[in-house]
């Protein structure tokens, strides 16, 4: 899912009362997708389709240290 700068400035808005110009609102969409991306790799090398869902914490957990 492509994270927008508008997504990132309703949320803010919405969840914080936060105005965001429009410049850090690319600046976060773009570290949110970054963030996004690395999760979802980390992901893809510890779990397959029919793993328990109960089990990404731990591996989570695991990979932090």
């Amino acid at each position: 899912m492509k994270v927008s700068a508008e997504l990132i400035r309703d949320q803010a808005k919405a969840l914080h009362d936060i105005e965001l110009t429009e410049k850090r609102a690319k600046e976060l969409a773009a570290e949110v997708e970054r963030l996004n991306a690395n999760v979802a790799r980390a992901a893809r090398e510890h779990f397959d389709f029919d793993d328990d869902p109960g089990a990404f914490p731990r591996i989570l957990s695991q990979l932090k240290g």
